[in-house]
């Protein structure tokens, strides 16, 4: 079974979000990492995604 598959989602939304055309939200990249076993990484992305929004340096 596919990650897209398993998350429900269509191929395509991991590829346009692979490949930088379409920006994840904050429960996008919780509920990969979360499905990856990753959840460790998931606060700091959804900060840097946060920051990258609101213009912000990611710190």
């Amino acid at each position: 079974m596919t990650l897209a598959e398993r998350l429900g989602w269509y191929p395509s939304k991991i590829s346009r979000i692979e490949n930088a055309r379409t920006a994840p939200s904050a429960d996008d990249i919780r509920a990969r990492y979360r499905e990856c076993e990753a959840e460790d990484q998931t606060a700091d992305l959804v900060r840097s995604l946060r920051a990258v929004e609101g213009g912000l340096p990611v710190v």
